[in-house]
């Protein structure tokens, strides 16, 4: 019975053969078939490099060190023309602030000379008035016959004198001299017209040998004379002594007043500068919504 089986499987088994169908075995595989390297690292070709390449090489090394020793030369006067920039420029401001210094006491003589030109003239007047009220009295016949002459009042000139003397010294910066000289003027009770010029020098000597606080002081008296004609200064020289102690928020309100109230001054660009530069350095002022924030 085993052959008859083997004889039924025979005509099968060559069918399949003749139809290509075979049974083969599955390919083995290894791992570098699932596991492939993402990046391929080329091949480099150890080239020899030629003479011609050498040379090359070193005369491009040579360029580029000349190259870098220039930069570093150019850098170095560079460096050296800024310096002298900068000393130029220090030298620059610190000529404007002699020539602003100039013209702020030319200003101040000019005032002060049409001061002395307003006092004179109400003197002529007054000095008119009595000559007239003694010819009067000479035609009706109630004084001698012999006038007498009439001059200014000897004491009023002589304080007069002191006062320009004073100012002398201080433009000598003979600031001793000139502090001394003021305060025995307002001693000795100065007229109204040089009393409140006299506070105001007394104020500038003491900036000058800064002592800031005491030249404050003088300023803000100069500012309670109504009929001075020395405010606009005391405001000017309040604002650079605060300045100079620190306290900025009052030397914003002194220039301010400066050019609220004497907008045609002549510290004008000064006085916006230093506004500009006082907005920048103080802090901006802390709302109340920010200080219920912060609590």
């Amino acid at each position: 019975m085993k052959t008859n089986v083997r004889f039924a499987l025979l005509p099968i088994m060559i069918t399949l053969l003749l139809s290509g169908c075979s049974l083969t075995r599955e390919p083995v595989r290894y791992r570098d078939a699932y596991f492939r390297p993402l990046i391929t690292i080329p091949q480099r070709n150890n080239a020899m490099l030629s003479s011609n390449d050498i040379e090359q090489l070193r005369s491009q090394l040579q360029l580029a060190n000349q190259t870098v020793t220039t930069l570093l030369d150019s850098l170095k006067s560079m460096q050296h023309y800024t310096g002298v920039l900068l000393a130029s420029t220090h030298t620059l401001i610190d000529k404007v602030d002699e020539l602003e210094s100039r013209e702020f006491m030319a200003i101040n003589k000019q005032k002060e000379l049409e001061q002395s030109v307003v006092t004179l003239q109400s003197e002529n007047k007054d000095f008119s008035k009595q000559l007239n009220e003694l010819r009067q009295k000479l035609f009706a016949g109630k004084v001698n016959a012999e006038p007498q002459v009439f001059s200014p009042a000897s004491i009023t000139s002589s304080l007069r004198d002191e006062y320009s003397e004073g100012v002398t010294f201080f433009r000598q910066r003979k600031y001793e001299d000139a502090l001394m000289t003021f305060s025995n003027l307002l001693e000795k009770g100065i007229e109204e017209p040089f009393a409140d010029n006299c506070e105001y020098w007394i104020g500038e000597c003491h900036f000058a040998k800064h002592d800031f606080l005491r030249a404050i002081t003088h300023f803000q008296k100069v500012l309670t004379i109504d009929s001075s004609n020395k405010k606009l200064d005391a405001y000017f020289m309040l604002g650079k002594s605060y300045e100079h102690i620190g306290d900025l928020a009052k030397a914003r309100w002194a220039y301010e007043e400066v050019s609220l109230l004497y907008p045609d001054n002549a510290h004008k660009r000064f006085v916006k500068s230093r506004l500009n530069a006082i907005k920048q350095a103080l802090p901006l002022p802390v709302t109340s919504k920010q200080k219920k924030t912060a609590a």
